[in-house]
């Protein structure tokens, strides 16, 4: 039986380390050669997972390449080629990096008074690809009541409307944003200062 290939991962940031993935699946025997290539030269730093068996009794592999992409790899092509017993030549998958863009976040805020509400702004720009995620943390509870409004294609920004309390003294706020091109969120933090009766 032939495999198929699948490319997982081509979200990269540039001058960055990133992974390209892929999975092959639907083949028989299970011994089969994998190889990553950049406009036709072979890439190392290559890793090839162990096969997993499927119920249908073909095999499936999961295979990935670190690359650190630069400006000129925007007009390149890559490809993840594949030998095995059911093919008469290599069956390769070409494709171009799609380049992500990280999100710079900021917090806008007043003065923190006691028992008087302000709007707290999480504003998020400058990401690629669209889809994100903001979240408002109190200490370490997920608040509810936000906000969250597209302003372009690149940039959001999430509303918190808090009225800091006694109990508020001294807590955190965070405004957590996860996104595609980041491996851990990103975090910025804001001190809770209340002034004033």
């Amino acid at each position: 039986a032939p495999p198929q290939i699948f490319i997982t991962e081509k979200l990269v940031v540039k001058n960055r380390e990133n992974v390209l993935r892929s999975v092959l699946s639907g083949f028989y025997p299970v011994d089969i050669d994998i190889k990553w290539l950049r406009d036709g030269k072979i890439l190392d730093k290559f890793i090839v997972e162990k096969p997993q068996k499927d119920p249908d009794g073909t095999y499936s592999v999961r295979s990935s390449v670190t690359i650190t992409p630069t400006e000129e790899d925007r007009e390149r092509i890559f490809s993840c080629r594949v030998q095995h017993k059911s093919l008469t030549a290599p069956l390769q998958e070409d494709f171009q990096l799609v380049y992500g863009a990280i999100p710079s976040i900021h917090i806008t805020s007043q003065a923190f008074i006691l028992n008087v509400e302000q709007m707290l702004v999480c504003s998020v720009s400058g990401f690629y690809p669209e889809s994100i995620v903001v979240n408002w943390f109190l200490n370490d509870t997920l608040v509810k009541n936000t906000k969250t409004r597209r302003i372009s294609s690149s940039a959001v920004e999430s509303d918190y409307y808090f009225i800091p309390t006694q109990q508020n003294r001294d807590m955190e706020l965070r405004c957590v944003v996860e996104h595609a091109t980041l491996t851990t969120p990103h975090v910025e933090r804001l001190q809770v200062q209340v002034t004033g009766e």
